[in-house]
């Protein structure tokens, strides 16, 4: 039975995504026997289990809220195989913004064979002194984030092309955008005037399903046409309107904008609220189908919009490779 009611057929392909019956999942005790008669092999639980990522891979949204956060994503970061991270501050003010700081310095510091592997977004209001803009910059954050959710923080639409204009001119930042993507059309205008990038975050964040000829898609595709426009694939659970396990809106999404401008598009976890980066990025891979696209997107587009250094192809560790088969030395 589907969650709105009614029953799915055999015959609907939705049936074979349905979880077994309760009481139909083999008995622990069966489980058992089959895996002492070697008929039957345990997944190795975790994270990272079974996934191989180039060397160099970036996740592009990684948020920090607390100490905690700092602390945890320290620990996790070493059973995955990404070597980048891009921090993003989750909640607006001052302390917050000290969190997203402690995570890059903390994080760089554990990077003992090269100390370029951390960027930081912050949220940025009209009210931050000049100092500060320096000193996050110092600290690796590459650009300025505004949620502009119903639910986000202080900002305002009108203080924004200021905003973006001054940590353009100090700091040579650009801006990371969260917004209902219904509405892209009604600042489709503003947003290409504000100077530099503009990211454009959760797949579009899109609260109703979209199709090809919603304003708010076309005004998407009208931003990456001009140029002007990154879109994060990050933050399935949150920003799905159809949920797990497929995902199947953001599947649609995905594929239509790699059609479009696969150079502009980008991949996050949205950790931890999305506690499997691992599974994330798999999932990127069966969606399009394509480990190349998948490879620029994770390293090539994510480099050059957070402005990494290359990867030295010399280097063994940018290899194709599992967690399993990395040395601590090749992970940081």
């Amino acid at each position: 039975m589907t969650k709105g009611g009614g029953f799915i057929m055999p015959s609907d392909p939705r049936f074979f995504d349905l979880p077994p019956a309760p009481g139909s999942e083999p008995s622990l005790e069966d489980r058992f026997a089959r895996l002492m008669d070697g008929d039957e092999t345990e997944e190795e639980q975790g994270p990272e289990a079974a996934v191989a990522v180039v060397a160099g891979s970036v996740d592009s949204h990684v948020a920090m809220s607390s100490a905690e956060d700092v602390r945890d994503y320290d620990g996790y970061r070493r059973r995955l195989p990404f070597d980048r991270a891009v921090l993003v501050q989750a909640h607006p003010g001052a302390v917050a913004r000290s969190y997203l700081v402690e995570g890059l310095q903390t994080l760089r510091s554990r990077d003992d064979r090269d100390g370029d592997l951390t960027r930081g977004v912050a949220i940025v209001t009209a009210e931050i002194s000049d100092t500060e803009l320096r000193d996050l910059d110092a600290a690796g954050v590459k650009a300025a984030r505004f949620p502009m959710l119903e639910e986000d923080g202080p900002l305002k639409w009108e203080d924004l092309g200021g905003i973006a204009s001054r940590v353009k001119d100090m700091v040579d930042w650009d801006v990371s955008l969260r917004m209902d993507g219904r509405y892209l059309a009604e600042v489709e205008t503003m947003i290409q005037s504000w100077p530099g990038r503009v990211i454009l975050e959760g797949f579009g964040c899109f609260r109703k399903p979209v199709g090809d000829k919603d304003n708010g898609m076309r005004a998407l595709l009208r931003l990456l046409d001009r140029d002007k426009l990154w879109v994060s694939l990050a933050g399935e659970a949150r920003v799905s309107l159809e949920g797990a396990p497929k995902y199947r809106d953001l599947q649609a999404i995905t594929k239509q904008l790699a059609r479009f401008a696969p150079e502009r598009l980008v991949w996050g976890s949205d950790w931890p609220r999305q506690t499997d980066s691992a599974a994330s990025y798999e999932r990127l891979g069966e969606w399009l189908q394509d480990d190349g696209l998948r490879r620029r997107i994770a390293i090539d587009n994510a480099s050059e919009l957070f402005r990494f250094g290359p990867v030295d192809t010399s280097d063994p560790a940018t290899e194709v490779s599992s967690p399993q088969e990395q040395s601590s030395s090749t992970r940081r």
